[in-house]
């Protein structure tokens, strides 16, 4: 489990080392979990400017 630990970004190993697991296959799970976790996810992509925001909504006119 050194070894493996040893080859992980440390940010990763870091984490597991902190945790508990008993065999190796244990370790390897958490692992990825621990990089799936931290990994940064995409930000979604705003509305298009082309399609209104609420379209199933009517339009409402700010003057009535």
């Amino acid at each position: 489990m050194v070894r493996y630990l040893g080859g992980l970004e440390p940010k990763y190993a870091n984490v597991v080392e902190l945790q508990q697991y008993a065999t190796f296959d244990e370790g390897c799970v958490l692992a990825h979990m621990v990089e799936q976790q931290m990994k940064p996810r995409p930000l979604k992509k705003p509305p298009s400017q082309d399609q209104p925001f609420n379209k199933g909504a009517p339009f409402l006119s700010p003057h009535l």
